[in-house]
């Protein structure tokens, strides 16, 4: 009877259109009468106007407010699906319908109005980036942009409203709505990570969003996720997605289904990052104490980002608490780190700094290196102001800066007789990284439209600058002297300006348009050298040497249009365009960029998925090496060279049917085309003058599969992906690889990364992550022989049969992690013990090709007979390393 009495309160809430769910057996009693007579009325009717049986055997129903102002005829030989026959039918009338199994419901098209505002943290009113709304009744939902802002449209009345994030409480509330209401919901932390089942009906990432390969990244996991001495790393944590392998054992940056590591797009608030990694590339410029919001895609890319070819990493950071103060302080082998924030003016403004610096300097000076002076470093500064102006107006000033530096001096002083004595020192330091200012507007027009407005400045400068100091002296006299100065200097700056429009015309939209425009200045390097030498009884001598290849300045501009919209509720459609210009060197670049992603439900959880992308770059990493160097450059596209095009094709499917587990599998092919590389027997060292003699231009693709597995609920917690891919390259001018396909450095067939994340108790986590991969490409000469030259000389000559022509073996490593939690007095104190490569496997990271000498004999005059090798050598960059850090919340 309960089960019964439940279907026919749905069935009544359905026809009415009013909330009967508090309506009690006695009080429903005239209303369930009311709506069988109308049903048996609408049966009969419908019996008596038609032949056969054109409705399947279903009913109308409808309620009292349900008033058709014309008779609806509905032939029986129409062969029109019913969806359609309806829909023409009741177009103009105001009456909507729900088909279901028995019935045909006919509804009152009610007034809608618009709930909007903003999802805040109860206690520092933080604002909440992704945060779920949904209300039940209408089965209507949203979720909140970058900037915590959400607007809804409603049928106008009494309606439920549940807003949910993870790791806050879920708030629920019926709310009267008569007219647009701004509403800002503040949700309440808790302490226990329970599962939050995503209602919104258009998140933009995870398993029920329109897109494949887009998620979010939880700060939780980046901060577990075991890492290189104890130091949680954005990028490291990324490396565990399918299709993302980093590009050499320890290195933060990227590659993302075999592209290049300069092909991945990185923002801090909406702002471009050119120099993402420091300690030459082992660790991020990313501070975990001041991010809040990880955003990753590397396919289906949203029409407002441009510029790359393979991903995008759109990172936000903190807004600062506007209640109370605290930090968090944290010290570990590599860096300490310090992070405050709190109110400057209550409710109304707020302000957070991020702080870190290395000390590997500090341990290198206390060592017995040689060295006068030796400075190994690096520092991040992250800062922001957070103002309130009003309910529909914020203001955000936002300042970064990172940098790496290395600098060392080494002093000599020698005696020759003894009235004479030299003394010489060498000194070097070179400085480099990014910094960046950016001051955004937030501002609600209307219910529905919200707009964000941002002017910004970034640099990116690397300094090297090099002395050389001699003297001679007799009797504290100096009799020669001499002095050398080198300067090598080159970097980048940009001028920025973004307008970008979030609009909401009904529940079924969402449309983002807008506009982006940046003044490049590339300064590719200055170069200049001074000599100066004076020696008693002779003239002084000077030399002076400048090469400065000039500042080449780009406009780039996009506007972007973007719709997410359902088409009913089975499919999902998002469609967007992007139409850039690229304009240097006397010469534009037009590009469209279409995008598009479709899902449709097969059943309950499960998606289907299929995305389709264009991305254009305009700016080439000219890189000295594997690792990330200081020397490597950032150069624009000229007017003999087109920029790098890549199109994407993915097609996958996506289940969360049972509660607390995700199933993805993605299949994607990616097809790029002037594609760049250094010619064979050339690299680049420092010197942009005639880069574009050294590189060729071609083709690249790439395929494969990705597999994962999430587990997101319980006291265990984690994933398991599998990717399988295949990625080439081929230079047609035949100047690389004789024009013939060769696998590209980043191809590695099988790819498995493992992240295991248990909550053993209330104060003890522990955290494992695994990987496996095939082994990485290297260049090789197989080859050797020996000619004898008619003058008797013995002249060795090697053979290499192509690029990536040998296969190391594969490599596997497992990384460990405990923290220790203790509730203090006046917060929290963590301990971390980690451990890299846990078991100590000595995978093949480096390889080179040493020659050995052994002895085979002895000549007739007795000299040794003396016979050479080439062979080959393997390194592991990261052995066992154990490390221990101490983090206080305060």
């Amino acid at each position: 009877m309960d089960r019964e009495f439940c279907r026919l309160r749905c069935l009544l809430c359905e026809t009415t259109g009013k909330n009967l769910f508090a309506t009690t057996r006695k009080t429903m009693k005239k209303t369930m009468i009311l709506a069988l007579a109308l049903t048996v009325a609408a049966t009969a009717e419908a019996q008596d106007k038609t032949k056969g049986d054109p409705l399947g055997g279903r009913t109308f129903v409808y309620g009292e407010d349900v008033r058709l102002p014309r008779q609806i005829n509905i032939n029986p030989t129409d062969s029109r699906p019913l969806e359609e026959i309806l829909t023409a039918e009741l177009r103009g009338t105001g009456i909507s319908y729900r088909i279901t199994n028995s019935h045909i419901l006919l509804l009152r098209q009610k007034e809608t109005v618009t709930v909007y505002g903003y999802v805040i943290d109860a206690e520092s009113k933080e604002s909440l980036i992704g945060a779920n709304l949904y209300a039940p009744l209408s089965q209507n939902g949203a979720n909140t942009n970058p900037f915590g802002h959400y607007s809804l449209t409603l049928p106008a009345g009494e309606v439920q409203l549940r807003t949910s994030y993870v790791g806050y409480s879920t708030d629920s509330r019926i709310i009267n709505l008569a007219h647009d209401t701004l509403i800002t919901i503040a949700l309440k932390p808790r302490t226990e990570l329970a599962e939050v089942v995503v209602l919104s009906d258009r998140p933009e990432t995870g398993v029920t969003s329109t897109r494949s390969g887009a998620v979010t990244v939880p700060i939780q996991q980046i901060m577990r996720t075991p890492s290189l001495l104890g130091e949680a790393d954005v990028l490291k944590a990324l490396q565990l997605q399918p299709g993302v392998q980093g590009t050499a054992a320890g290195q933060s940056s990227l590659s993302v289904r075999g592209g290049d590591a300069d092909q991945n797009l990185f923002l801090l608030d909406g702002m471009l990052l050119y120099n993402v990694e420091h300690v030459f590339g082992f660790e991020s410029v990313f501070m975990p104490d001041a991010v809040k919001h990880v955003d990753f895609f590397r396919s289906s890319f949203p029409a407002r980002y441009g510029g790359r070819l393979s991903s995008v990493t759109d990172v936000r950071t903190k807004d600062g608490d506007m209640q109370k103060y605290h930090g968090t302080f944290s010290i570990g082998l590599l860096s300490s780190h310090l992070s405050l924030e709190g109110p400057i003016v209550k409710d109304r403004t707020s302000f957070i700094v991020s702080a870190r610096r290395s000390y590997l300097d500090v341990f290198l000076n206390m060592s017995d290196i040689e060295l006068e002076k030796l400075a190994l470093y690096f520092y991040d500064v992250n800062a922001k102001i957070n103002h309130k102006l009003s309910d529909s107006d914020r203001l955000y000033l936002s300042f970064f800066r990172g940098r790496d530096v290395l600098a060392a001096t080494d002093k000599s002083e020698s005696y020759g007789d003894i009235d004479f004595n030299t003394l010489s020192r060498t000194s070097m330091d070179v400085r480099w990284g990014n910094s960046l200012v950016h001051l955004r507007w937030n501002h609600i027009f209307s219910p529905k439209l919200f707009a964000n407005v941002a002017v910004g400045y970034n640099n990116f400068a690397l300094k090297n600058t090099g002395k050389t100091r001699y003297e001679m002296s007799k009797d504290g006299s100096v009799l020669e002297s001499q002095k050398f100065d080198l300067r090598f200097k080159s970097g980048i700056d940009d001028l920025s300006a973004t307008f970008d429009l979030d609009y909401h015309p009904q529940p079924q939209h969402h449309i983002r348009m807008g506009a982006q425009y940046t003044l490049h200045n590339f300064r590719p390097e200055i170069q200049s050298a001074a000599q100066f030498s004076s020696a008693v009884g002779k003239p002084d001598a000077t030399d002076n040497y400048k090469s400065d290849n000039g500042t080449i300045r780009a406009h780039e501009s996009a506007l972007y249009f973007e719709d997410d919209m359902s088409l009913g509720e089975m499919w999902q459609l998002s469609a967007g365009l992007r139409a850039g210009l690229f304009a240097t060197d006397g010469k534009s670049f037009p590009a469209l960029e279409p995008r598009l992603s479709a899902s449709r439900v097969l059943g309950e959880g499960i998606r289907a998925k299929a995305a389709y992308s264009i991305m254009h770059q305009y700016v080439h990493k000219l890189q000295t090496s594997a690792v990330a160097s200081p020397s490597d450059l950032w150069v624009p596209v000229t007017k003999d060279m087109k920029p790098m095009s890549a199109q994407q094709f993915s097609l996958g499917m996506a289940c969360d049917r049972v509660q607390g587990w995700e199933f993805t599998a993605d299949a994607f092919y990616k097809d790029m085309r002037n594609v760049v590389d250094f010619i064979d027997g050339v690299a680049f060292r420092g010197n942009t003058k005639g880069w574009e003699e050294k590189i060729a231009t071609g083709r690249g693709r790439s395929y494969g599969l990705e597999l994962s597995v999430n587990k997101t609920a319980g006291k265990t917690t984690g994933m398991m992906n599998y990717t399988l891919a295949h990625s080439t390259r081929r230079y047609p001018d035949g100047r690389i690889n004789n024009g013939r396909w060769f696998p590209c450095r980043y191809d590695r067939r099988h790819v498995v990364h493992a992240l295991i994340q248990h909550q053993l108790t209330p104060r003890i986590d522990i955290n494992a992550s695994w990987e496996f991969m095939s082994g990485a490409l290297a260049t090789i000469a197989k080859q050797q022989s020996a000619y004898i030259k008619p003058d008797g000389e013995i002249f060795d000559e090697i053979y290499i049969s192509g690029r990536n022509n040998y296969r190391m073996e594969p490599t596997h490593r497992l990384d460990i992690g405990i923290n220790f939690h203790r509730q203090k007095r006046h917060g929290e104190r963590i301990w971390n013990v980690s451990i890299m490569n846990l078991y100590n496997h000595r995978n093949a990271d480096i390889l080179f090709a040493e020659i050995e000498t052994e002895t085979t004999g002895v000549n007739p005059d007795g000299s040794p007979i003396f016979k050479t090798r080439r062979v080959l050598k393997k390194y592991t960059i990261i052995p066992i390393i154990p490390s221990v850090s101490y983090t206080y919340k305060f």
